[in-house]
């Protein structure tokens, strides 16, 4: 068990940690828990590591609030449930905990359990993860980008016209400019010209635009009519919109990287991209991270982080993830 020593060290330090969750101690009881859901040193245990969370959160336990959130919203150990993951994440946020910040900001992104209009979770989803960035949490920061990229890709024009997209774009603004493009790449009311398109992308994704760094990269990474396939491009388009905070972006890297085909192969960087899609809660990012961790791609080899991650995937919804998991069995 990391951070224990020898194996009688180990053994005692286990010794400690249960004795303290019987004593009820939250630190103990987290700490224990952490150790069964991971399977760290000793055997895989999610439902008790769920019951010690559940513990530790009624003590008021920000860490216990957050891990018993993330094992309720992926059904791991306990039946899933997003209202009770969000009441938990909402228990660590009030606390202070960046994390629990973040996760609530997650489902509030995703518009999961929670109440409101897109614009209101969008905006609640804001605030929260700006709360959390404040903290210096890493990835709050690259959500913090994206949603606010995404409050002022509403309506720029409410019910307006392709006239009032083509003078903003033609003025330069970057959101304008941005879904003029895409009136050529998709043939919206005129006809299809991806070279247009890309034009009007490039324009807009020079200004910062994530949206359009993203659809450009789509359209260079294997070309697309008169439009040449630019890979090498196509991947700085996407680590742009990645570092932006663009999930889709971060899957869309990961599987350039990994695949090593069309740029060359980095693994350590696309298990990195895949790991942060899966914790901003893309389900295609959790099975290939759990792919790269069971493979031990570009991160050290870890069957038992893989099941969990297969598991949360499966849960989402992501047929070959449950194909994984049966694969793999639910037992270490």
């Amino acid at each position: 068990m990391q951070g224990l020593g020898t194996a009688p060290d180990r053994e005692r330090g286990l010794q400690l940690l249960r004795a303290g969750a019987s004593d009820l101690n939250v630190y103990a009881l987290v700490r224990l828990g952490t150790l069964l859901e991971s399977g760290d040193g000793v055997k895989q245990d999610l439902a008790t590591a769920a019951r010690y969370y559940e513990v530790a959160s009624g003590y008021g336990d920000p860490e216990g609030a957050v891990r018993l959130g993330l094992l309720s919203r992926w059904g791991t150990g306990r039946p899933q449930n997003v209202m009770a993951a969000r009441v938990a994440f909402e228990q660590a946020a009030a606390a202070g905990a960046a994390e629990g910040q973040f996760q609530l900001g997650v489902l509030y992104e995703l518009g999961l359990g929670v109440p409101g209009s897109a614009p209101e979770q969008l905006t609640r989803a804001r605030d929260l993860y700006a709360q959390a960035a404040a903290q210096g949490h890493p990835q709050a920061r690259m959500a913090l980008a994206w949603v606010q990229e995404q409050l002022r890709a509403l309506p720029l024009y409410p019910g307006g016209t392709y006239a009032e997209y083509e003078r903003g774009a033609q003025g330069g603004e970057p959101q304008a400019q941005y879904r003029w493009g895409s009136f050529f790449e998709t043939g919206d009311g005129r006809p299809k010209d991806p070279a247009q398109a890309a034009a009007w992308y490039a324009r807009a994704a020079a200004q910062g635009h994530l949206g359009a760094a993203l659809a450009l990269a789509s359209l260079l990474e294997r070309g697309q009519g008169s439009v040449p396939a630019d890979p090498r491009r196509a991947r700085d388009l996407y680590l742009q919109a990645a570092t932006g905070g663009s999930v889709r972006a971060m899957i869309l890297l990961s599987a350039l990287l990994l695949n090593g085909t069309l740029v060359p192969k980095d693994a350590a960087q696309g298990a990195l991209w895949a790991r942060r899609g899966a914790e901003r809660g893309d389900v295609v990012g959790m099975r290939i991270y759990a792919q790269v961790l069971e493979g031990g791609v570009g991160v050290p080899r870890n069957l038992t982080l893989a099941r969990i991650w297969y598991a949360r995937a499966a849960s989402g919804g992501d047929t070959a993830a449950k194909a994984a998991l049966d694969r793999l069995g639910k037992e270490p």
